[in-house]
C-alpha cells in the first residue's frame, strides 16, 4: 500500500515539474529522464534499473554498471516492446521472469539426482549406524569400491537406534518403491543411473565389484 502511496505521489510531483524536467513514464510507475526529448527512454539517458542493451530491444539491469549484462543479471531480462494502448511511437518494458527451460538431453530421474549433487553411473551404500558390521563394511566396499577407482555415494539409514530404517530424502524423493524401507541387513547398494539394488548379508567384494560394473554402464532410466 505504502509503494501505491509514493508511484503516485511520484506521479503527481513529475506532473508539476514537467515543464523543467523531461521525465518519460516507461511503465509499472518508472520513469526515465528523456533528455532530448524523444519520449523514447534511450540507453544512454539515466534510468531506475539502470539497463543496458545487450541486443537490440533487450535490455538487462547492469547492476554493477560495467556496461555489460553479466550472467547473473541476464537471468531476468527486459524486452522493448510497443505498448497497444498509446501511439506507436511510445514504449512500455515488460519484464521477463520466465522460468529457464529444462534441460532436454536429462531425464527426470537425472534431473533429481543433480539436487543431491549425485551423478549418473555411481554406487549409492547405504549403510545403518547401529550396523555391528559397519567399520567392517566401510572397509570391505566404499574403500575398496574407491580404491577401485568407482565413485560411491553413502547415504544413511535409519539413526543410532537398532532397526530403524528412515530413508534419506534422496530414497524418498529419486528413489522411491526401490530402496528397501524395513527389514534391511545393511549393506544395501542401490545404481543411481537405473535403479537397480544389490542386497546381500555380507556380499563377497568381487560381487560388488560387479555390480558396480554394470551400474557404470548402465543407461539412465
Amino acid at each position: 500500500m505504502r509503494l501505491g502511496y509514493f508511484i503516485a505521489l511520484m506521479a503527481f510531483a513529475i506532473f508539476i515539474i514537467g515543464c523543467t524536467k523531461n521525465y518519460y513514464e516507461v511503465g509499472d510507475g518508472l520513469y526515465c529522464l528523456d533528455q532530448n526529448k524523444n519520449s523514447i527512454c534511450d540507453k544512454d539517458e539515466k534510468n531506475p534499473d539502470n539497463l543496458y542493451e545487450f541486443k537490440p530491444g533487450f535490455f538487462c539491469s547492469d547492476a554493477n554498471e560495467n556496461k555489460k549484462c553479466d550472467s547473473e543479471e541476464i537471468d531476468n531480462t527486459t524486452k522493448l516492446k510497443s505498448n497497444s494502448t498509446a501511439n506507436n511511437s511510445i514504449s512500455s518494458l515488460a519484464i521477463n521472469n520466465s522460468t529457464p527451460a529444462k534441460d532436454s538431453s536429462k531425464t527426470t530421474h537425472e534431473e533429481c539426482l543433480g539436487k543431491y549433487d549425485v551423478v549418473k553411473g555411481v554406487v549409492i551404500y547405504r549403510y545403518a549406524s547401529w550396523d555391528p558390521f559397519l567399520s567392517d563394511n566401510d572397509a570391505i566396499y566404499k574403500d575398496g569400491l574407491e580404491e577401485d577407482g568407482f565413485i560411491v555415494v553413502t547415504d544413511k539409514a535409519g539413526t543410532s537406534t537398532k532397526d530403524s530404517y528412515d530413508a534419506s530424502e534422496l530414497m524418498k524423493e529419486c528413489f522411491e518403491g526401490v530402496y528397501s524401507a524395513e527389514l534391511i541387513t545393511p549393506p544395501e547398494f542401490i545404481c543411481s543411473s537405473n535403479k537397480d539394488i544389490f542386497t546381500k548379508y555380507y556380499p563377497s567384494y568381487n560381487d560388488v565389484k560387479q555390480f558396480a560394473l554394470d551400474c557404470r554402464n548402465a543407461k539412465v532410466v
